[in-house]
């Protein structure tokens, strides 16, 4: 017979609970990286220097990797909602 395991249980919900956390925290952090790009942009508009590029480039690189950050931890959070929590007992 399964039955759920409280200590299982307790911890999933702390998964989850982080997880949500991080996902916050990478969104407040993805709105000022985005501040950030506006702001480069901005100053180094029409500019062809190579360090205004290599920052440009740089802004846009870390956008995409905290996008793919941010996608990767929602996923995470997908499955630790279905983690198992049973656990089979003789009866």
């Amino acid at each position: 017979m399964k039955v759920i395991n409280y200590q299982k249980e307790s911890s999933r919900y702390s998964i989850i609970n982080d997880l949500r956390s991080n996902l916050t925290s990478i969104g407040a952090e993805i709105q000022k990286i985005n501040e950030m790009a506006s702001l480069v942009d901005e100053i180094v508009r029409d500019s062809y220097i190579r360090a205004d590029t290599d920052m440009r480039d740089s802004c846009s690189a870390a956008q995409s990797s905290i996008v793919h950050a941010l996608s990767i931890l929602k996923d995470a959070l997908q499955l630790a909602r279905q983690l198992d929590i049973s656990e089979e007992i003789s009866s």
